[in-house]
C-alpha cells in the first residue's frame, strides 16, 4: 500500500501481506507493506474509543518495511494497535513472516507530533521477527516524539506484560537518529 499527497489518512483492519486475520500464509509485497506521506497519519485505529484495540492491522512478510512513514509532507502521525511481524494475537508466527527491513521506519523530518504505540494502553503494537523494531530518523527540533507502551521484541497477547517470550527482531529494537 503506498499512499502519497493526501490530507488526511485512518488506515485500519487491513491484512497487508498475508491472506487472513491468521497471519499464516506468505503474500508479501516485494517492497513495504504500508508507506505512507501525507497530511496527517493514523494507521491501527479509527479512534473513535469503540475497540480500538481490535482495530489493528496485520503486517507481515514484506520485503521492505513492515511501515514506512516518510514524513516529508506529514505534519502529524500515529501508529497503533497493529501487529508487525507477528501472528494476528501478537505472537511468533513460527514461518518468520517478519518484515525484512524493520517493523516501523519512520523519517520524520516534517513531523510536529509523533505518537508509536498508545499513551493508554488500550491498543499497543506488536513489533517482533522484523529485520529491526522501530527506527525514526530526522526529526526537528520542534517535533514531540512518543513511544510508549508497545511489545518489542517480546510475544505476548496482553497488556499489562506478563509470561513473556522474547522473540525478538533482528536489528535494534528502538533506534532514534536525531538531526536538527
Amino acid at each position: 500500500v503506498h499512499i502519497e499527497d493526501c490530507a488526511n489518512l485512518v488506515m485500519y483492519n487491513n491484512y497487508i501481506g498475508s491472506d487472513s486475520s491468521s497471519g499464516t500464509s506468505d503474500y508479501g509485497n516485494a517492497g513495504d507493506g504500508i508507506e505512507v506521506d501525507c497530511g496527517t497519519i493514523v494507521i491501527g485505529s479509527n479512534l473513535d474509543s469503540t475497540d480500538d484495540n481490535s482495530e489493528g492491522n496485520l503486517v507481515v512478510a514484506n520485503n521492505g518495511y513492515g511501515i514506512y512513514l516518510n514524513g516529508a509532507s506529514a505534519t502529524s502521525a500515529t501508529i497503533h494497535g497493529n501487529f508487525i511481524g507477528s501472528n494476528a494475537q501478537g505472537g511468533q508466527n513460527f514461518t518468520n513472516f517478519g518484515n525484512t527491513l524493520g517493523g516501523v521506519e519512520v523519517n520524520a523530518s516534517a513531523l510536529t507530533s509523533l505518537t508509536i504505540g498508545d499513551p493508554d494502553s488500550d491498543a499497543i503494537n506488536r513489533i517482533l521477527e522484523n529485520g529491526g523494531g522501530v527506527r525514526v530518523q530526522g526529526t526537528a527540533s520542534n517535533s514531540t516524539i512518543a513511544i510508549k507502551n508497545n511489545s518489542i521484541g517480546v510475544e505476548n497477547e496482553t497488556f499489562p506484560f506478563s509470561d513473556q517470550v522474547v522473540v525478538g527482531n533482528n536489528g535494534d529494537q528502538i533506534k532514534q537518529l536525531v538531526h536538527f
